[in-house]
Order: C-alpha cells, then structure tokens, then sequence
C-alpha cells in the first residue's frame, strides 16, 4: 500500500506561491489601512471646521484667537481648547496616523482646561495672535481657498499654530507640518469645507495659506490671509515635507 504525500519540491512552490502573494497583499493592506486612517483624521476635521463655524455665529463672525494669553500671561488657552465645547471630545484632536502629535499637548494650553493633543495647528492669519484682535469671516475674500487649520506636530513651534518664516533655509514647516496621509494631508478651509491636498499644491496655483515674508511689504491683518502671491520658502519648504514622507 502506498502513502501519498507532498514531495519537497511542491512544498517549495506552495511557499514560494504564497511569499509571493503576502508580498504583493501587504503593501495593499497597508494602504487600505492608511485610507481609513485618513477618512478618520478627515472625519476629525470636518467636526473641527464645523465647531469653528458654530464659534463664529456665536461671537460676530469673528474666528477664535490663535493663542489667548489674557493680560500678556502664557498658558492661557488656545484656539482648539476655544473650540473643543462646540466638539464635547478631546479624541476629535487625534491624527490615527500621527503618533507624533498624539504624544505632545498643544502649546499654550490652559492647565485648567482640557489636554488637547499636537496634531493639528491653527493657521494665525485667520486665528490671530492675543493681543490682537480677532479676524472676522467677512474680511476673508475667498474663504473656500485659504486654508485654516493644518495637520502637524507642534514641535519646534511653541504657540501650535501654523509657522511663518522669510527664507527657505528656515525649515519650521518642513519640520512641523504633516503629511503622513501617504505624502498628503487634510487641510480645512475659512468656509468649514475639508479637502485631501498634496503639500505643494498649496502654493501650486495660488496662495492658499497667506502671507509669509518673502511675499513682499509687510501687509496688515485683514491683507495677510487675502494675499495670493507664491511664497518660493514655502514651496521649498513644502517640496521637502513631500519627500520627508515618502
């Protein structure tokens, strides 16, 4: 009587057969995981975009300061925790993907109030700095084009809103900003609207973030975020963050 049985070399092609396909399935898988991470962070913006639209009806259209800081003093609140009664969660502020900004505080934060993680900043053109006065929506020419509050990490810029600078060679935004939605990121826009970009696509056509210094004469508040004009440092800049997250 003969026994059946699989000879060495069958075996050696199952599993030649099967690395081959756990090789092309896992990249697939990973980016399957990826995109829902990222309708997840999507997700957390448009409650962000709409808990700001529901500040500005209550406080004369005008959007929440960037960083309080009442009477000059430090650590006095900030836009997210400004926002975060409209949201009733802290979990909103949390990027799935962004273990880097999950595990910081956003600066300037109120100890009284509730730990908000680092993974989102607030654009300053629109959430002004204290003391300043707040920018109201009707200033806001194209509202649907400038961008309000970013995906980063809040490291290297204290005040967890989104950096300036004058030079390409001054990285902040390289370094603080995040695109880790497989080289793009969400962004939301003056008007609560969220949108899946690339980088670069921010100064690709028009300026959709505002004034930076290289953009010329120094404007005031209402003209920072209505200036159009490219910024070359942020296209720099944003080439880079495009390549850190390859």
């Amino acid at each position: 009587m003969k026994r059946r049985a699989f000879t060495l070399i069958e075996l050696l092609v199952v599993i030649a057969i099967i690395a081959i396909l756990a090789a092309i399935l896992f990249p697939v898988f990973a980016k399957a995981r990826e995109k829902a991470r990222a309708s997840s962070c999507m997700s957390n913006m448009k409650q962000m975009g709409l808990a700001v639209m529901q500040y500005v009806n209550d406080y004369d259209e005008n959007y929440p300061l960037g960083r309080v800081r009442a009477g000059g003093v430090a650590n006095t609140g900030n836009w997210a925790q400004i926002i975060q009664p409209y949201i009733k969660s802290t979990q909103v502020f949390s990027c799935p993907s962004n273990s880097a900004g999950r595990n910081l505080i956003l600066p300037d934060s109120d100890p009284n109030g509730p730990k908000i993680s680092g993974c989102y900043l607030g654009n300053h053109r629109i959430m002004q700095l204290m003391p300043g006065t707040p920018q109201d929506m009707a200033s806001v020419k194209t509202p649907a084009n400038k961008i309000m509050i970013l995906e980063g990490t809040s490291t290297g810029w204290p005040t967890g809103l989104h950096a300036d600078w004058q030079a390409a060679s001054d990285t902040r935004i390289r370094d603080t900003t995040f695109s880790g939605h497989m080289q793009m990121a969400n962004y939301a826009f003056c008007d609560g609207h969220v949108k899946a970009l690339k980088p670069t696509m921010l100064m690709s056509s028009t300026n959709m973030i505002g004034y930076f210094n290289d953009c010329g004469a120094s404007p005031g508040a209402v003209e920072q975020i209505n200036t159009d004009v490219i910024s070359p440092g942020a296209l720099v800049n944003l080439q880079a963050l495009e390549v850190k997250y390859q």
